[in-house]
């Protein structure tokens, strides 16, 4: 689901590490954004179900589900809702195969991140 365009952009960062996620949407938020942390893949399709994004960075390596198949069911429901994966390795090439918009490696500048989010959501 899009927001509206008078609405602050919304992203929803789903990451099992409580600290990315911290840092991410403090990040986000900061360039002006609203931003929906959660740390497990039923935590986003609950919120994913109830409130418009515009973006979701989405950790490839998560407990129980992984982010390639939660992508994949994204793409089900969503087909146009930007997918940015967050990455600590590899994978990229099956993550575009399923309907990827982008990645982000971790230990990568935010700064990256924050123009690859913008790109996004114009």
């Amino acid at each position: 689901m899009k927001a509206s365009p008078k609405q602050k952009k919304r992203v929803l960062i789903v990451d099992d590490e409580a600290a990315v996620v911290t840092m991410i949407c403090d990040f986000l938020k900061e360039a002006g954004f609203e931003t929906v942390g959660v740390n497990t893949t039923a935590e986003a399709h609950a919120e994913l179900e109830v409130n418009m994004v515009d973006v979701v960075l989405l950790d490839i390596q998560l407990p129980r589900e992984d982010g390639l198949t939660f992508l994949r069911k994204i793409r089900e429901v969503y087909p146009d809702l930007p997918v940015v994966m967050l990455t600590g390795a590899g994978m990229m090439q099956t993550a575009f195969r399923y309907g990827a918009s982008g990645y982000f490696k971790k230990n990568t500048d935010l700064g990256e991140m924050l123009s690859l989010v913008k790109r996004l959501v114009r």
